[in-house]
């Protein structure tokens, strides 16, 4: 008995070492400094509440087990207050964004990412500019449903040079 709490303890500490490397590892693709976790119920909530909006907007279904994991990091390049590496588990916010509690601002922004993250693993054969558009419709329908209409982003466009027509910067 003893020896199987001891197995079982020493693969508990070697799966918290590998999923603490892998994200490393991820993040390290796009020079991310991995500053801590968030917990388990945050990332999980943010990825139902993301699932939710989607099943509204696009009639797109989650599929069970698919939730990944929340890291906090150092600032990211361009301004951006999170990111989604592309074949990780891992969605990373910007440590700034989170205080003692998530506000409405930046619990969309981790809402906005799992939709990047569900995309990936989903294949839902977007494009990146047709991505974004997404991921910026469930940021907005988020905080409009949490009475935050300061909060949209109707302008998200303008940040993404590369998805801009003629017609969208209007």
């Amino acid at each position: 008995m003893k020896q199987t709490l001891t197995l079982l303890f020493a693969i508990a500490i070697l799966l918290t070492i590998v999923s603490l490397a892998h994200k490393t590892a991820s993040a390290a693709r796009y020079d991310v400094q991995v500053r801590g976790e968030l917990s388990t119920e945050i990332a999980s909530k943010a990825f139902q509440d993301a699932c939710k909006i989607l099943k509204t907007t696009t009639d797109y279904r989650c599929k069970p087990g698919l939730a990944p994991a929340a890291a906090l990091s150092a600032e990211l390049a361009e301004g951006n207050w999170g990111i989604y590496v592309g074949g990780g588990r891992v969605v990373y916010i910007n440590e700034k964004l989170v205080g003692p509690h998530f506000d409405v601002y930046a619990y969309g922004v981790l809402v906005h990412e799992m939709v990047h993250y569900i995309s990936y693993w989903s294949e839902f054969g977007t494009t990146n500019c047709e991505d974004e558009a997404l991921a910026w419709s469930v940021f907005n329908s988020y905080v409009r449903n949490q009475n935050r209409v300061d909060l949209l982003m109707k302008n998200w466009i303008r940040g993404y040079p590369r998805c801009q027509t003629p017609s969208s910067t209007q």
